[in-house]
């Protein structure tokens, strides 16, 4: 039925009373899903301004005249248009005061309506179907806007408003029409309802036609996933396993290899083209035979000079190209590690294993189960090692031969030699299931080989060729090399080789040879060494000289007529002296040294006035002997002797002027490997302020590694290991003084060097800085390090108090201990439940854990392994655990209101639960975040709005910074400026000087800055966002970008700030910072009697031990019982180095636990008279005065007491008896001027390892374990620590030292 108001405005006589076809006062707007969607999310996020409270508040604003606009939220409000088109019933009830109620009821009921169709669209999501019952909607939304438009009519119109018209019949005619419209809406969604239903049935019977096709499809797929899952699986297992056997195999077995084991390493050269056919052929004949009755073994032998080298290389070279070489071994004297019978069996294993995944799991298999094989050559780790995986390489295809070379067995070390020509020899028939495994073996016929190998010829096993010099073949070869070399040297000098050599010069020198490579080579070489020296005027004079009787078929004649004619000119003893010494040292090396390297080390001169001896210019004269091959010469080439030179220059009938005396060479090269140490300290300091130093010489690392080497051990007495090198050296006593008390010249601490056995890596260190290098290249390691443990994120990290180790604790329950400079792993320990917060007590022995959901409290005694629960059941939000310096643990935690503080759980003292104090700090607002100050006396807590700093001992406020929006907040060391992060933005506030400044770091940090830490110094400043960290330095001036964090776990600095540990997932990551300069003054130093621990004097630090054969290169402080630092007069090690005694300069003493750092006690009274300490026999501390002859202290509980003993004096510890007098190096009247000033003493113990010396000022103790101590030391110092007449002491710290300058620092007084 048409409605009242259709029919008014559809009469001829209201036309002009309709609605202006003007836009209405509201923006269009559509009832349709997107709207819906629209209004569902606004009233999720904005619960308070939903639709039907933003109507009421506008119809309250109406009748309070007041403007609607305010009230109705702003965009992104979906239902802005809808409110503002209600509104116009709302403004009509306002004008109609009879209707005014019914209107504004029937806008809510509208607004009531769209609400429960919004909530059913929210239930009913999103599809094909729903969609289509939306669009029956746009009736309603048309009869709405329709009504909105009557109300606008109404209003413009005002003679309605002042009529008597029923309302009441336009309302519910109105009302009538919203529900037809509903109906319809009902009615068309019913119907798409059965229509979608018979569309989804037809569907559904399709789809179900294809089921079986379907599922045959998926379960294929599946089945291909599944395959494809474990294949994956497999293969990521394979790759851990593979792994996990590399990491095993680089603990177990690289170790105990040798390097430079090729023959292209170590610059052999194979047989010139042409030459050896018939021996080549016969070797690869046996190569190539796999049949039973095979040989296994084939020894290649000759005598010296016959080319044994040459044919191993040859074979090793084509066996190589072939790819059936599986391992190579060539022995040579000038690399002694290949000389190590240890090594053989070990390093061929590590080649097999590197050729075959089979292999290696066999090797695996075998350390795994007998680890000890490793440790030296036995008939054991020659089956295991060498024969079982040998057989296992030959297993892998019988058809193809498993080749291993091994080069010059003779030039094992002849202490060893016949045991290891032993074990070889019961090899021989260990491989007869195998006939495809191929071991070649060339060496001299050396009585150590011979006798275990005699029973070759008659074993089927082993085949033995034999390089006969006298045979046609040898004779043939050697003539066709002559030629061949001979006519390339007289072409290139422009020469006709029929002229010269021509053929009777030739004939000459060929049956001259006899067959011996070595002689024709080196006749080649010297002839080529002339003529490029002098051209080939010369030629006859030489042909002549090489054509007499002397150096016929004699390798040792011809080296004699060479050295004759080469320094036939020379009356200089200089020139002989300067042979002696490069040649002994090359023949001494460990390792070859390049002619520049060689130069470094040896610094020769004549005096001190002279020019360096020119090296380069002395090689080129002597190549012929010094370097192997026709390349050309420069500073990297790399000088070797010939066995049989090497032999010539060593034997007792040598000319003296050419005679090399084996210890002089070592003693030299010993020398100069130490003067590399004091050369490397005088830079030291230097080198460790530089961010990037440049890297170690190779002579350095030559020092390192094989300055033992060259400690001599034959000299008349049974060992030296007491050098000095100082004509102006004291009395042996004073000697002793010094090593116990060494006053230094220089502020600079000692320096400590550490090549550890076994390993890639030298550590250095000096006062507070250490640096870790690669010892391959000399580089120093990355910045950046990283080591592996966790199986889940890394939630905290802690350095301990003295910085030499790092905590990290894991969501998978675990915390690990690591060494912090080289980040192995020192520990490990599980808590059960995710780890929050670590802090390690000032003595290093406990670390505290919270974690957990009730946030518990853990102490893990380090060096036990046992965990104690000390507090639990707290329900924090935040907690976080700290020692103070006094070993106090503090618990700090926040609640939903409050700061809580707890205080106290010192070890022993309580039961475990129960703090000693617990403090609440009240707040307004909600505490998002608790920092505690290093030293453990503030907190900062942060709210919403506000920074609070407290006094954490009695919970009281001290300052109160207003700021919003507080991210991270650290409170400086010296507690007086607080940096905090406010998105990208810095603000720093010093409230005592009332400055404050802020800075953006947005062009740094992409997003906000979470967290910001002072280092220990406050001298930088650390800035973490989620993308980035850097840290500041010059107050904001320049920054060091780190990389990325992560969020989950931040940053945390050691110590001393030389280094910054973070987490990177599962890893633990250290980066070095660059060290800030030192103010030290290290004033004196003293040893223990064994010479492994030191400690060191400082006047700002007290006294700082070290222990330099460990992995902690930096010494730690000494705690004492006032706190901070004492300077200290005297100090000494008990006599097993379990205790140290001092005195400090106020007179009162003190001992400390050597092995664990700890103090165990202090004298109630001072001595100031004291002046020299040490341990009696019983125990007791010695103290010497110059009143009091002896003072007797014993430590009780943690006091010292006076013990009444006779009076008796102690003189200081001796580290040397020094009775005899010292060796000077002067072999046989043949003079070494190096050697001339040096002094050897035997030590107290032939098997300590520890050797030590006196050189340019320097005190220099080396360790056997690869570990060295170089300090500066005063002779004047020492002498006044030896006992006068009287028995009085001066005390070394009285003296004075001369103003001059050593190392780059001047002397102090």
């Amino acid at each position: 039925m048409p409605s009242f108001l259709n029919s008014i405005l559809n009469s001829p006589r209201s036309k002009l009373s309709r609605p202006p076809k003007s836009v209405p006062p509201w923006e269009d707007w559509e009832l349709d899903a997107a709207f819906l969607s629209a209004l569902n999310e606004w009233n999720i996020k904005n619960p308070e301004s939903n639709l039907e409270r933003v109507l009421g508040t506008a119809s309250v604003a109406i009748d309070q005249a007041k403007d609607i606009m305010d009230v109705i939220p702003d965009s992104p409000f979906p239902a802005r248009s809808l409110v503002r088109a209600l509104l116009q019933l709302v403004k009509l009830g306002a004008t109609l005061s009879s209707a005014k109620l019914k209107l504004s009821e029937f806008a809510m009921e509208i607004i009531g309506w769209v609400d429960i169709v919004k909530s059913s669209f929210v239930a009913a999501g999103i599809g094909e179907f729903t969609n289509t019952t939306w669009e029956n909607l746009a009736k309603i939304r048309e009869v709405i806007d329709e009504i909105c438009n009557w109300a606008t009519f109404r209003l413009i119109d005002g003679r309605w408003s002042l009529s008597n018209f029923k309302i009441d019949n336009e309302i519910a005619d109105f009302k009538a029409r919203l529900n037809d419209a509903r109906k319809v809406f009902q009615d068309r969604s019913v119907i798409g309802l059965s229509s979608g239903l018979d569309t989804a049935l037809r569907k559904l019977a399709v789809a179900l036609g294809y089921q079986d096709r379907i599922s045959r499809i998926l379960r294929k797929i599946r089945k291909t996933q599944d395959d494809h899952y474990a294949r994956i699986m497999d293969e990521l297992q394979g790759q851990k396993e593979s792994h996990a056997r590399r990491q095993f195999l680089q603990t177990f077995l690289y170790p105990k290899t040798a390097q430079s084991t090729a023959y292209d390493q170590q610059e052999k050269l194979p047989c010139d083209e042409g030459t050896r056919k018939e021996v080549l052929a016969e070797i690869r004949e046996w190569i190539n035979d796999v049949s039973n009755s095979s040989r296994n073994f084939l020894w290649l032998t000759g005598d010296p000079g016959c080319g044994k080298s040459a044919v191993t290389a040859s074979v090793a070279r084509e066996c190589k190209d072939r790819k059936v070489l599986w391992a190579q071994f060539f022995i040579n004297r000038n690399i002694v590690e290949t000389t190590n019978p240890n090594l053989y069996f070990p390093s061929i294993a590590r080649q097999l294993a590197d050729y075959s995944e089979l292999v290696e799991r066999q090797i695996h298999a075998t350390l795994r189960h007998q680890p000890s094989l490793m440790d030296r050559i036995s008939s054991a780790q020659a089956t295991k090692l060498f024969v079982d995986t040998l057989g296992a390489a030959a297993s892998i295809n019988s058809k193809t031969s498993v080749v291993v070379v091994i080069d010059g067995l003779d030039e094992t070390d002849q202490k060893y030699l016949e045991d290891t020509a032993t074990i070889f020899s019961h090899l021989f028939d260990a491989l007869a299931k195998h006939p495809n495994a191929k071991i070649f073996i060339s060496s001299r016929t050396e009585d150590g080989i011979q006798r275990p190998f005699s029973k070759t010829k008659q074993d089927r096993r082993v085949k033995n060729i034999h390089l006969d010099t006298s045979s046609k073949s040898s004779i043939r070869d050697v003539t066709s090399y002559l030629c061949r070399r001979l006519s390339q040297l007289s072409l290139k000098h422009g020469l006709d080789p029929r002229v010269w050599p021509g053929d009777d010069r030739l004939a000459t020198l060929a049956s001259h040879a006899s067959g011996h490579f070595i002689w024709a080579v080196t006749v080649s070489n010297f002839l080529q060494e002339q003529m490029d020296e002098w051209g080939h005027e010369c030629l006859d004079t030489v042909m002549d000289n090489m054509g007499t009787t002397e150096g016929k078929q004699d390798i040792k004649a011809l080296y004699s007529l060479i050295l004759h004619m080469t320094y036939q000119k020379s009356k200089d003893p200089w020139a002989f002296e300067t042979f002696r010494r490069v040649v002994g040292a090359i023949a001494t090396a460990v390792e070859p040294f390049s002619i520049a390297q060689l130069g470094d080390l040896l610094k020769l001169q004549r005096d001190s006035l002279s020019a360096p001896v020119d090296l380069f210019h002395f090689v080129r004269r002597l190549r012929t002997v010094l370097v192997s091959g026709s390349a050309n010469i420069t500073d990297a080439t790399v000088l070797r002797l010939h066995k049989s030179f090497f032999e010539y220059i060593t034997s007792e009938n040598s000319e003296t002027r050419f005679r090399v005396i084996l210890q002089d060479s070592h003693a030299e090269l010993m020398l100069q490997c130490l003067r590399q140490l004091v050369e490397f300290y005088t830079h030291a300091h230097d080198i460790a302020l530089q961010s990037k130093p440049k890297p170690l010489s190779p002579v350095l690392l030559y020092a390192l590694k094989f300055c033992h080497s060259h400690l001599p051990q034959q000299m008349g007495v049974a060992s030296f290991n007491v050098v000095i090198d100082d004509p102006a050296m004291p009395r042996p006593l004073q000697l002793n003084s010094m090593f116990q008390q060494s006053s230094n010249m220089c502020y600079a601490g000692p320096l400590t060097l550490r090549y550890p056995k076994n390993t890639k890596r030298v550590i250095t260190s000096l006062d507070y800085s250490a640096i870790l290098w690669n010892a391959v290249d000399g580089l120093p390691e990355s910045d950046f390090s990283t080591a592996d443990g966790h199986n889940d994120e890394i939630s905290c990290l802690a350095t301990s108090f003295n910085g030499t180790h790092i905590a990290s604790g894991s969501c998978d329950g675990s915390v690990r201990v690591w060494n912090a400079f080289t980040l192995q792993p020192v520990s490990t320990h599980t808590v059960q439940e995710k780890v929050f917060a670590l802090s390690f007590s000032p003595d290093g022995d406990q670390l505290a854990v919270s974690g957990g959901a009730l946030m518990s409290i853990h102490i893990i005694y380090l060096w036990t392994d046992a965990i104690v629960d000390k507090l639990s059941g707290e329900s924090l939000e935040q907690s976080a655990v700290v020692f103070s310096p006094d070993g106090t643990l503090h618990v700090v935690g926040a609640s939903q209101q409050s700061c809580t503080v707890i205080v106290g759980l010192q070890y022993g003292n309580l039961q475990y639960g129960s703090p000693v104090k617990r403090t609440q700090m009240q707040h307004s607002a909600r505490v998002d975040d608790v920092v505690v100050s290093r030293d453990c006396t503030r907190i900062l807590s942060i709210t919403e709005k506000h920074l609070c700093i407290w006094d954490l001992q009695n919970g009281v406020l001290l300052q109160t910074l207003i700021s919003s929006m507080v991210y991270s907040a650290s409170l400086s060391p010296d507690k007086d400026t607080v940096v905090y992060s406010s998105s990208r933005m810095i603000r720093v506030r010093n409230p005592a000087r009332l400055t404050r400044f802020n800075l953006s770091l947005q062009y740094l940090h992409s997003t906000g800055i979470e967290y910001v830490n002072f280092s220990p110094s406050g001298k930088s400043i650390l800035t973490c966002s989620l993308d980035a960290a850097h840290l500041w330095e010059n107050g904001f001036r320049s920054s060091m970008p780190l990389g990325a964090v992560n969020i989950m776990c931040w940053p945390v600095f050691s110590p001393r700030e030389d280094y910054l540990v973070l987490s990177d997932s599962p890893r633990v990551r250290r980066i070095r910072l660059s060290p800030q300069t030192s103010n030290l003054t290290a004033e004196w130093t003293s040893f223990s009697r064994d010479g492994n621990l030191h400690i060191v004097a400082y006047a700002e630090e007290g006294l700082l031990l070290y222990k330099p054969a460990t992995d902690t290169p930096v010494g730690v402080r000494l705690p004492f019982t006032e706190g901070g630092s004492v300077r200290m007069r005297y100090a000494a090690f008990s006599p097993d180095a379990s205790r140290i005694a001092g005195i400090s300069n106020e007179g009162k003493v003190y001992v400390w636990d050597a092995d664990k750092y700890k103090l165990l006690g202090a004298s109630t009274q001072s001595i100031p008279s004291a002046s020299l300490v040490a341990f009696a026999p019983d125990g007791s501390i010695v103290i010497t005065s110059a009143t009091q002859r002896a003072t007797h202290l014993v430590l009780d509980g943690e006091s010292l007491h006076t013990l009444e003993l006779p009076k008796q004096s102690t003189a200081p510890t001796h580290y040397f008896e020094l009775d005899t007098p010292g060796h000077i190096c002067r072999t046989q009247n043949i003079p070494n001027r190096r050697l001339e000033t040096v002094r050897w003493y035997a030590g107290p113990s032939t098997d300590s390892g520890v050797f030590w010396a006196f050189i340019d000022n320097h005190l220099i103790r080396g360790g056997a374990d690869g570990s060295f101590v170089v300090v500066p030391a005063d002779i004047v110092a020492a002498a006044s620590a030896i006992p006068d007449s009287r028995g009085n002491h001066v005390p070394i710290g009285s003296q004075k030292r001369c103003q001059k300058r050593c190392c780059n620092y001047e002397y102090r007084v």
